[in-house]
C-alpha cells in the first residue's frame, strides 16, 4: 500500500464498512451483533467508525485493509469476521454524512489511510434514543450488505 496517496473525499458511489468482530461469523453477521458493535464505536454520541471498503478493493488494497484492521483491531476471543456494509448514496439520502477520517499511527500500530466516520444527526449527541434508532437502522441495512473478511 502506497501511504503517501491521498485517497479525496468519500465519494457518493463508495461502500464503506463497518468492522464486526466475534468468535463466529454467523454470530458476527446477525444484525443485533453488528448493532452492538455499533453502539460500542460511537464517538461523541455521532461519529460512527467505518473503513472505505469498495475504494480498498478499487485499488487491490483489500489484503493491506484487512492487515490494517487485524492490527488495529480487538484481540482475544474475538476476531475480525468481516464487514456490514453500508452504500453511501443510500445513507446520505437518508441524513447521515459520510466523511473520510484517515487514521494516524499508533504506537505500533500502522495507519489506516481507509476510515471514514458516518456522521448521525446532531441531535444524537443529547437524545441517546434517537442515537440508537438511527444506530438501529444502519445495523439493519449493514446485515443485509454482509461481506466477508477475504483470507489474506
Amino acid at each position: 500500500m502506497n501511504s503517501d496517496i491521498s485517497l479525496g473525499p468519500v465519494a457518493l458511489d463508495e461502500d464503506v464498512g463497518h468492522d464486526v468482530a466475534r468468535t463466529s461469523e454467523d454470530k458476527a453477521r446477525r444484525p443485533e451483533a453488528i448493532e452492538q458493535s455499533m453502539r460500542k464505536n460511537v464517538r461523541d454520541g455521532r461519529e460512527l467508525s467505518v473503513n472505505r471498503v469498495s475504494e480498498a478493493e478499487r485499488r487491490g488494497e483489500i489484503a493491506d485493509l484487512v492487515s490494517i484492521i487485524l492490527t488495529r483491531g480487538t484481540a482475544g476471543t474475538r476476531r475480525f469476521q468481516g464487514w456490514g456494509m453500508l452504500a453511501v448514496q443510500e445513507i446520505t439520502n437518508e441524513g447521515f454524512e459520510v466523511c473520510a477520517d484517515p487514521a494516524p499511527p499508533i504506537n505500533q500500530m500502522p495507519e489506516n489511510p481507509y476510515h471514514a466516520l458516518i456522521f448521525l444527526p446532531e441531535t444524537s449527541i443529547e437524545d441517546r434514543d434517537e442515537r440508537y434508532q438511527h444506530i438501529r437502522y444502519l445495523s439493519e441495512v449493514a446485515a443485509e450488505n454482509w461481506k466477508s473478511r477475504p483470507e489474506i
